[in-house]
């Protein structure tokens, strides 16, 4: 990977002149022509259109020339052909639809386009919250104990089951869609006959299935991870291991189990505490770094991490496209919150993202980018 790194800065000032990047974001499925017809998305709808501005900024201001925003929906093809695109930065939660996460990649990955993001099978994985659990127990990776539950069970079923994967434990419980974002419809129970009652709430609010998870009472953080490529105070370079960073602890308020999402309250600083103890941010790091390799990801993930009463840690979930907001004053995303310890500002992360998409492919699949090799050359 080194002599790819070589490469890629021997030839930046060749790519950002000459590199042509479409930043895309969730398209409007009621927008004439964006669909044929209209469906059913059991993820909660956001375009994510002011964040993909601000990476399209964040690339022209590391000096790529050639940048533009595009909606993904039914013209997304015609219109990646008319601006002569050669790369695809994957910001997108999807149009409609199941797996929505995993519709612009396995579009990009059908049509020969490069992009910066997860594959379709690690998006879906990820944004699919019981087979990423299910795929964290087959790599040995803690998680709190779990159960899915579909449209056909029924409260003997369910407790009958409660006991078979739980055995004693009998609350409290965390339930919540299989596949969401912002802690929408994440709910906290008591007892087992109150976590029936959500469970069935859920199912019939999301149309898919609900989980079941134990619930642990101790601190949260968050870990991004992002492949070995970085950008770091003008020099590109690439580690080892996976680039783990930004490990932030959230502050829970007093009468809060569960963090509230950014859709009803603003993640500010006040509600992030910046991680200070070496120990624990190198265990919250290898924890990170584990699913990232484990699974093989190529993009940016943020990895949830809980303790447990006895202060063990634990991976509950990891989100797929976590919130790249621009740093503000009263407003941040988790992810950029620990830019600053990594004397890395938001501008270069938006380019390292872009370098380990383009690196990844030259170091492993050099004959699925002609045209960028004709660039670098």
């Amino acid at each position: 990977m080194q002599n790819v790194v070589a490469t890629l800065t021997a030839h930046q000032d060749k790519l950002r002149k000459h590199l042509s990047i479409a930043v895309i974001h969730g398209g409007d499925k009621d927008d004439k022509g964006s669909c044929f017809y209209k469906t059913f998305n059991p993820r909660a709808t956001k375009t994510y259109e002011p964040v993909a501005r601000q990476i399209a900024e964040a690339l022209q201001q590391c000096g790529y020339e050639r940048v533009v925003t595009l909606p993904e929906n039914a013209r997304l093809v015609d219109e990646l052909q008319k601006n002569c695109v050669d790369i695809v930065f994957c910001n997108s939660g999807g149009l409609q639809g199941y797996n929505p996460m995993s519709h612009l990649p396995a579009l990009m990955e059908m049509v020969g386009l490069p992009y910066v993001g997860h594959n379709p099978v690690n998006a879906t994985l990820l944004d699919n919250k019981h087979l990423f659990k299910q795929a964290l127990v087959d790599l040995d990776i803690p998680t709190p104990r779990f159960l899915v539950c579909h449209q056909n069970d029924c409260l003997e079923t369910f407790t009958r089951r409660i006991k078979s994967r739980f055995n004693d434990y009998s609350g409290p419980f965390i339930i919540k869609p299989t596949s969401g974002r912002a802690s929408i419809h994440v709910n906290y129970e008591e007892t087992v006959e109150a976590a029936w009652k959500r469970v069935t709430e859920t199912l019939e609010l999301t149309s898919n299935t609900v989980l079941v998870e134990e619930y642990l009472p101790g601190r949260e953080f968050v870990v991004a991870v992002s492949g070995p490529v970085v950008t770091k105070q003008q020099q590109v370079d690439c580690g080892a291991t996976p680039f783990a960073f930004s490990v932030i602890e959230r502050r829970l308020e007093q009468d809060e189990r569960i963090f509230t999402s950014m859709d009803k309250k603003a993640i500010s600083s006040r509600r992030l505490i910046n991680v200070d103890d070496e120990d624990l941010i190198a265990a919250i790091n290898k924890l990170g770094q584990q699913v990232h390799a484990g699974l093989c990801l190529q993009g940016l993930t943020r990895v949830d991490i809980r303790m447990d009463a006895a202060g063990r840690l634990s991976v509950m979930e990891a989100n797929p496209k976590p919130d790249l907001t621009r740093p503000a004053p009263d407003k941040t995303s988790l992810v950029c919150h620990g830019l600053p310890r990594e004397e890395m500002t938001y501008e270069e992360l938006i380019e390292s993202q872009l370098l380990n998409a383009i690196g990844f492919r030259l170091k492993n699949l050099p004959g699925s980018i002609p045209h960028i090799s004709r660039i670098l050359h």
